[in-house]
């Protein structure tokens, strides 16, 4: 597992592609909050929510299409059979793989959390919003591997982007199944999306733009028992990435 990881790292540190990225990021997180800056009312607030909304959509787009290239290369280089070879379990080599990604993750995130702090965001909210930010990346980094080791690079790239909108999104979709009209034919919506709410990681609840504006008050932040939820629920959707992009590497090595 640690020679996987340290492949993937020196990987990493002989690609151009992660500076570009960690470069998108500040510059979104920047466009945004000069936007932020131009509005007539609670100018201070605005920047900061729009500009770390703008660095996690720049941070997630950037890592998904970081991992699916990566894993397309190896797979066309024949590397991905080459580590298929060493003495380690698909789970194991999984594991490698994402752990030789998780220092980039956390870099992005801490990143950004460093741009909210000299753009006037303090205390325990931005903490809270960059540990969430954290969690979001290694979550999405075993969301790429996953497609990455099922589909090609493009296809691979969409969904790992539809199953991070559905887990951002997944809030709305319970509240519209749980308010769903009388006899409108769709009684089977809500025991399903209850099931899935149960794999899928709640990221509406992640990194909520109240944590960067509340400085004097915590009152907005979770608790310790909700913080520990979404943290089990971030760490739930990497193992259960992990073990089924597993599964279907088993499968590719046989055949």
């Amino acid at each position: 597992m640690r020679a996987v990881a340290a492949h993937t790292l020196a990987c990493l540190r002989r690609d151009p592609a992660p500076p570009m990225v960690a470069g998108l990021v500040l510059a979104t997180a920047l466009i945004g909050a000069f936007l932020g800056k131009t509005t007539l009312v609670e100018g201070h607030d605005s920047a900061l929510i729009l500009a770390g909304s703008g660095a996690r959509l720049a941070l997630v787009g950037g890592l998904a299409t970081l991992v699916t290239t990566h894993l397309d290369r190896l797979r066309q280089g024949r590397e991905l059979e080459r580590l298929a070879t060493l003495p380690l379990s698909p789970l194991a080599l999984m594991a490698g793989l994402w752990l030789g990604w998780l220092p980039l993750a956390l870099a992005l995130a801490v990143l950004v959390g460093g741009l909210l702090l000299w753009l006037g965001a303090s205390g325990p909210g931005l903490a809270a919003w960059t540990t969430c930010l954290a969690v979001e990346g290694a979550v999405i980094v075993a969301l790429a591997l996953f497609s990455g080791i099922t589909l090609r690079r493009g296809v691979a790239l969409a969904a790992t982007l539809c199953l991070y909108a559905f887990a951002r999104l997944s809030g709305l979709f319970l509240a519209i199944a749980h308010h769903r009209a009388e006899g409108a034919g769709l009684a089977w919506s809500e025991p399903l999306l209850t099931g899935l709410a149960l794999v899928v990681p709640r990221l509406d609840l992640f990194g909520q733009s109240a944590w960067l504006t509340a400085t004097e008050s915590t009152s907005a932040l979770p608790g310790p028992w909700a913080a520990l939820g979404l943290l089990a629920q971030g760490g739930g959707a990497i193992v259960l990435a992990l073990v089924l992009g597993s599964w279907d590497l088993r499968r590719s090595v046989r055949a």
